[in-house]
Order: structure tokens, then C-alpha cells, then sequence
């Protein structure tokens, strides 16, 4: 992480991310897209990664990532993941 995500860190900004996945890109199956946002551009007390998976879901993971961030709700959470399955 740069010095200029510690130091936004330390100050309290959390840095959320919203990658955008193109369909046959073989970084994938890894989840090399996810991961390098968690390990290089996420972080701060709650960070997470909301990820579009093509270009029809995009205003779908935004609003979800828009609706996490003003709620301070985290993905994964118990409460979301049943609203989620509804």
C-alpha cells in the first residue's frame, strides 16, 4: 500500500473499491481482479470490495456499494447476507 493509503488510514478515511470484471478474462478463476484490490487499494476500518462482474451488473454493485457504505453495514454481514437470499 502506498505511504498515502497509510497515512488516509490513519486519519480515519476508509478506501472502498469497485472493480469491474470483464467476461473470458482468464485472471478470474483466481480472483486476481478482487485480490489485488483487497492487498493494494483497500483499507481503513471497514473496507471492502463490491465487484461489478460484467458491465450489465455495474449500476447493480454500485448501488449495493453505495447502499454499504452509507448504511456502515459490511458485505458478508449476517444481516445482509439474508437480505441478500430474499
Amino acid at each position: 500500500m502506498p505511504k498515502r493509503g497509510r497515512r488516509c488510514w490513519r486519519r480515519g478515511v476508509t478506501i472502498n473499491a469497485l472493480p469491474i470484471l470483464r467476461p473470458g478474462d482468464p485472471g478470474r478463476a483466481q480472483g486476481g481482479l478482487e485480490a489485488l484490490y483487497e492487498q493494494r487499494i483497500i483499507g481503513g476500518m471497514g473496507a471492502f470490495v463490491v465487484t461489478a462482474e460484467s458491465r450489465a451488473s455495474f449500476a447493480e454493485a454500485v448501488k449495493r456499494k453505495l447502499v454499504l457504505e452509507i448504511s456502515g453495514a459490511l458485505p458478508g454481514a449476517p444481516h445482509l447476507a439474508q437480505a441478500q437470499k430474499e
